[in-house]
C-alpha cells in the first residue's frame, strides 16, 4: 500500500469507515466497548482521538477441517462509526487540516465478554476499511493473545 498522507485523511468519509474483528470461539468481543483510535502526529506532538463503533453484523464462521487447512470456529464482527463519532471525526479532520499532520495511525480497542477459565489464549484479526470502493486493510492478523497472566 502506498503511504497515507494528509490529503488521504482529509478525503476519508466517516460513514464509509468500517472495522472487522475475527476472533476464535469461544471468546467473544464486548460489542459495546469497541472504539476506533486515531493517532495523528504533528510538529506539536501526537494527538489521540477515539471514536465509538456500533455493530453492523455478527456472523459465526464454521470450523474448517480440510486436508491442508484446519481452523476453529470463529466469530466475525463488522462495525461502523456511531453517528456522534462520524460528526466528531469530521471535526477532527477540520482541526487537523490546520495542523499539518505528517503521520496517521489507526488502531482498534475492545474488551472481551467474560471468558471461560479453561481458555488460555485467544486468536484474533482486525481489519479496517477506509472506503466503500477499497478492500479491508489488515491491522492485525491471527495475533495470539495470552488470556491467563
Amino acid at each position: 500500500m502506498r503511504s497515507f498522507d494528509q490529503a488521504d485523511f482529509l478525503n476519508l468519509q466517516p460513514a464509509q469507515l468500517k472495522t472487522k474483528v475475527l476472533i476464535h470461539e469461544p471468546v467473544k468481543i464486548d460489542v459495546q466497548s469497541i472504539r476506533l483510535t486515531l493517532d495523528a502526529e504533528t510538529n506539536h506532538g501526537i494527538r489521540q482521538y477515539r471514536f465509538p463503533l456500533v455493530l453492523i453484523s455478527e456472523q459465526t464462521i464454521a470450523p474448517q477441517n480440510g486436508l491442508f487447512l484446519k481452523a476453529p470456529a470463529q466469530t466475525a464482527y463488522t462495525f461502523k462509526m456511531a453517528e456522534e463519532a462520524r460528526l466528531s471525526f469530521g471535526e477532527v479532520q477540520a482541526a487537523l487540516q490546520r495542523q499539518n499532520p505528517h503521520r496517521f495511525e489507526f488502531s482498534v480497542d475492545a474488551d472481551f465478554e467474560p471468558i471461560p477459565e479453561s481458555i488460555e489464549t485467544a486468536t484474533l484479526s482486525v481489519l479496517l476499511k477506509l472506503s466503500d470502493e477499497k478492500d479491508y486493510l489488515t491491522l492485525v492478523e491471527d495475533a495470539v493473545l495470552n488470556i491467563k497472566g
